[in-house]
């Protein structure tokens, strides 16, 4: 059919034979295009996954090396983190021994008070056991002698009694000795309800920090008896008055309540507050208000700012620095407090509030 030439060679069987030809070679030359284009594809695609595996494995040991730096960084703040946690403690535990040792000299002074007089009666007793003694030398030498000693040489002996009786004044030692002892149980009473106190407010108890009821009333009545003396230790004059109504519970931890109140008192020890005046202690509102009044603190208005700073030093007054209020302060905000400071005409106002247990139970439902 190819080789026939002229239009007039070619039959209608020709004719359909040669256009069924060019049609598959339409297809052919097609699928030939295709197969390029696929090729074409398949190789490009090729590069496209060989460079994509090279970007993910440079972009995985990025990760992985960006991973350990955070890893260790990570191992580094949790590392900081325990350090500071363990300093912070040393802290704590030191400003708590400095708040005993400030109230340790209040306490010393009160017990020493009862103690004075306890020694005192003490040494009238020894000169009435002394005065009865040669009393009871004579009378005992007198009834052994009673029966071989002439009457004129007995009644010698029993004047020799009365006028050392008198002289001696044995009948007001018998009447006064009854008020000595009295006074001697007092005084030895009070040294060991200040030594009890001072037992409670600082005893470790439960070592878990767990949230409970608490009666902080009673609880402040105990840090105020060791704060009675605290007050005037510089030897200012004048009573601690407190105004305390009847307080509801609290629900926090015993330990750091009781670590609380003694940080409060503990800084208010520093000469800077001078002595505390006057305590005032009620609830409104599910709202539980102590305030401690320092009439004749020295702080400046600029002070109170950073009153509660750690470290901060008041015009360089006081003793050390610490964590003293700082912690007081922190402790107070987690048990959903607060702690605060004012200057009021009457001298410094330190305020502690806290949720009474009621208040923070309807919160909570």
């Amino acid at each position: 059919v190819l080789n026939k030439k002229g239009a007039s060679t070619f039959g209608r069987q020709d004719l359909e034979l040669l256009t069924e030809l060019c049609d598959t070679m339409a297809v052919a030359i097609q699928n030939a295009l295709v197969a390029d284009q696929l090729a074409e594809s398949r190789r490009k695609l090729a590069e496209w996954s060989e460079l994509l595996e090279q970007k993910v494995e440079e972009r995985t040991r990025e990760l992985q090396s960006e991973r350990k730096e955070k890893e260790k960084a990570y191992e580094e703040l949790l590392a900081s983190h325990q350090r500071l946690k363990h300093a912070q403690a040393l802290l704590l535990e030191r400003e708590k021994a400095a708040a005993l040792g400030l109230l340790g000299a209040g306490v010393a002074h009160e017990i020493n008070n009862p103690l004075g007089f306890v020694r005192s009666n003490i040494d009238t007793l020894k000169h009435y056991v002394r005065a009865m003694r040669r009393v009871c030398v004579l009378a005992n030498h007198a009834a052994r002698k009673s029966g071989v000693l002439p009457f004129e040489n007995l009644q010698k002996i029993l004047d020799e009694i009365r006028n050392l009786s008198d002289e001696e004044g044995l009948d007001g030692m018998m009447e006064d000795i009854s008020a000595v002892f009295d006074e001697i149980s007092e005084g030895l009473g009070r040294i060991a309800l200040i030594v009890d106190q001072l037992r409670i407010m600082t005893e470790e108890g439960d070592s878990s920090e767990n949230p409970e009821h608490c009666d902080i009333e009673r609880e402040l009545r105990r840090s105020l008896q060791l704060a009675g003396s605290l007050c005037t230790r510089s030897g200012s004059a004048g009573a601690l008055e407190c105004n305390i109504e009847p307080l509801p519970a609290v629900r926090v931890p015993l330990k750091p309540l009781r670590r609380l109140l003694l940080s409060i008192l503990g800084a208010g020890a520093h000469p800077s507050f001078g002595r505390l005046g006057r305590v005032n202690a009620g609830e409104a509102n599910g709202r539980i208000s102590i305030e401690y009044h320092f009439p004749e603190a020295s702080l400046e208005r600029s002070d109170l700012p950073r009153l509660f700073d750690p470290f901060f030093q008041p015009g360089d007054k006081l003793a050390t620095g610490g964590l003293g209020l700082s912690a007081a302060h922190a402790m107070a905000l987690s048990m959903g407090g607060r702690l605060s400071a004012a200057m009021e005409e009457t001298g410094i106002v330190m305020k502690l509030e806290l949720p009474a247990a009621t208040q923070v139970a309807a919160e909570a439902s």
